[in-house]
């Protein structure tokens, strides 16, 4: 009798949850006090710089050693010592992902590495990165590889869809996820293998 109530409170429970997704919280269908956890894989809050805002199966993390200031979010490379910099035109590896947020990094207050901190780094997949303009689903995904020569606010290290011959290079098969209508953050899918295209 106990089992065949106790399956009655569930089934009642899942029904909940299913029917009515929007009023089905954990405290709501009592799931708490039955001591099963309930926590959405995204919770629909806003995801900042350098996190992850969807799955991808091939997804692959790499880390190193920072040498310098690297802002989560931002393109990173490597230079001749091994050390990841902030993505770099006269560096050895100008490009090899993006910097993911990280709660061991020394200035997690500021959103950034500082240098000698350990660091893990989007090498493939989706993560959320600063963006120096609008840009869309159907736009080129750039990285920019030296300071923009006159806007001071476009810096190494960040993405954008305009060519500045020299200082940008095209990201082969990148995408943008999602759309931002002014400089900030967007989501970028970075493909099994990266190459740059220099502008």
């Amino acid at each position: 009798m106990k089992k065949l109530y106790l399956f009655t409170i569930l089934a009642i429970i899942a029904i909940t949850i299913f029917a009515f997704p929007t009023i089905a919280s954990p405290e709501a269908t009592g799931l708490i006090l039955l001591g099963i956890g309930v926590t959405p894989i995204f919770s629909g809050s806003p995801i900042g710089l350098g996190q992850q805002p969807e799955n991808y199966i091939n997804q692959m993390i790499r880390s190193g050693k920072t040498g310098e200031t690297i802002n989560f979010g931002y393109g990173v490379g490597i230079n001749v010592a091994g050390e990841v910099m902030t993505a770099d035109e006269t560096i050895a590896q100008p490009f090899v992902g993006i910097a993911c947020a990280s709660k061991d990094a020394s200035d997690i207050e500021n959103d950034r590495y500082l240098a000698q901190d350990p660091i893990g780094y989007l090498h493939t997949g989706i993560l959320n990165v600063h963006c120096e303009e609008a840009a869309g689903e159907t736009d080129t995904v750039r990285i920019r590889l030296e300071n923009h020569a006159v806007d001071t606010t476009k810096l190494k290290g960040m993405f954008c869809k305009t060519a500045d011959a020299g200082k940008t290079a095209v990201i082969n098969g990148a995408k943008f996820r999602n759309t931002t209508t002014a400089s900030g953050t967007i989501s970028i899918f970075l493909p099994d293998s990266i190459s740059l295209t220099n502008d």
